[in-house]
């Protein structure tokens, strides 16, 4: 079972809690007086810092997602029906796995999917074909579905909107209310309003507390027996860092020290606001990590010319420091797979935790899971095993995925590393719930609390 309860921070300075990776009370305690100077640098510090925890436990959250739905769908036993199936293919769709989105259209042609689930299948395969560059079929499919007035289908189109690059749509999220699609719709329409306050209270509402099931069915097997299935959407977590990052690059747009405008213009490229990243990146000083994030934000903006360049300053400089931030930055771009993969493929495991991290995710985008193992491995301090005092959350997430991904030899470790991020984030129990599914179908008590 996932432990309770989180220890008091009353009194601790802001710097100690950043020390402390406590970004939540960090953000509780800045976000009335940051304003200017100091106070809104390490506000941005706190909201860029939490936005990438939870965007590696939304990637832990998918790839759990999608491999413990299709399990349930393809089990012979299980005779689990089309909701079953559109979890598993919608979490594939949020991964780079493929197929996803064929399973997505068989069910919409089919008719059989339930009313609340068919337009939000639409959306997704909008931006499988948006993805696969059809962008007239996608924009038709999210017009088709933006007729579909619920909280569930407004996210939906608002996170594919962002996930393409595109503006945020007007939202219309209905009255009031506590469900998970509510606050979820709510939240998006927030960011999209810049209204920062109220990102930070739903943010607060949405990460703090457990997030029930968004639904469930109860299931008999051949041999008689019943077991349950909660159903949970991976979208909650990406809007969650998206809010984080959007408000961290708003935070260090305030600030006066240096490289307030780089760090803007990471967060920003984080968000995919790539307005702010440019007007950041361009404002910012000459440092090495400059080159690599102008490479990023051409590569995502579709003005790759001149990247190649930009990538090969960070590729080839002197530091192992700004080669693992190239390699990290590069392989989210199947053009630079192969090459990122050559080069974490005889890196030896650093002593620097920061470094391993920016190995691991490159590793792990690469589609090297046994390398990131090996490479953030060799840091982890053993001796404070899941003290999140001194290990980022965003690396105990990234080394969770890594041992996922190689095999079912470290169930227990994977969830250990969630159980201690539930303290700081309840949001992860759905991830605990995943992956405890998998690894024990039957299991049916402890899979959501």
């Amino acid at each position: 079972m996932l432990a309770v309860g989180v220890s008091s921070v009353a009194a601790q300075s802001t710097e100690a809690l950043l020390d402390a990776n406590r970004y939540t009370e960090a953000i509780a305690q800045l976000r009335d007086g940051a304003s200017s100077g100091a106070s809104a640098a390490s506000l941005g510090e706190a909201h860029l810092r939490r936005g990438y925890a939870l965007r590696d436990l939304a990637r832990l959250q998918a790839a759990l997602g999608a491999a413990y739905y299709t399990k349930r769908d393809t089990s012979a036993a299980a005779r689990s029906g089309t909701t079953t199936a559109y979890y598993a293919a919608r979490h594939r769709v949020g991964t780079s796995a493929t197929g996803g989105e064929d399973v997505l259209r068989r069910l919409v042609q089919s008719g059989a999917l339930p009313a609340a689930l068919q337009a939000r299948a639409q959306v997704w395969i909008g931006w499988a074909q948006y993805r696969n560059g059809d962008d007239a079929a996608a924009q038709e499919r999210w017009s088709r579905a933006s007729g579909t007035s619920t909280p569930a289908v407004a996210a939906d189109l608002a996170l594919a909107h962002w996930r393409a690059g595109e503006p945020l749509p007007a939202l219309h999220c209905g009255a009031d209310g506590s469900g998970i699609a509510a606050l979820r719709c709510r939240l998006w329409a927030a960011i999209r309003a810049e209204d920062w306050g109220r990102t930070a209270s739903l943010q607060e509402d949405l990460i703090q507390k457990d997030r029930p099931a968004e639904r469930s069915k109860t299931f008999r097997t051949e041999e008689g027996e019943t077991y349950e299935i909660r159903f949970y959407d991976p979208g909650t977590l990406r809007g969650l860092a998206v809010a984080d990052f959007r408000a961290a690059a708003a935070a260090y747009r305030k600030a006066d020290r240096d490289p307030a405008d780089l760090l803007a213009g990471l967060a920003a490229l984080e968000g995919r606001d790539y307005e702010t990243a440019r007007s950041a990146l361009g404002a910012a000083g000459d440092t090495p990590y400059r080159p690599i994030y102008r490479a990023v934000l051409g590569e995502k903006t579709g003005t790759p010319s001149g990247t190649s360049s930009l990538w090969e300053k960070g590729r080839q400089h002197s530091s192992a420091q700004i080669r693992a931030v190239w390699a990290q930055e590069a392989s989210q771009f199947a053009t630079y797979r192969k090459t990122v993969q050559s080069y974490c493929s005889t890196q030896e495991a650093p002593d620097n935790m920061r470094m391993a991290l920016r190995l691991g995710r490159a590793a792990l985008n690469a589609g090297q899971s046994e390398t990131a193992y090996r490479l953030m491995s060799g840091p982890y301090p053993v001796s404070r095993n899941n003290d999140l005092r001194v290990i980022d959350p965003a690396y105990l997430a990234t080394l969770a995925r890594a041992k996922f991904r190689v095999g079912p030899q470290y169930e227990s470790e994977l969830l250990s590393h969630l159980d201690a991020l539930y303290p700081r984030y309840p949001v992860a129990s759905i991830a605990y719930s995943l992956a405890q599914g998998y690894y024990v179908p039957e299991r049916t008590e402890g899979l959501a609390r």
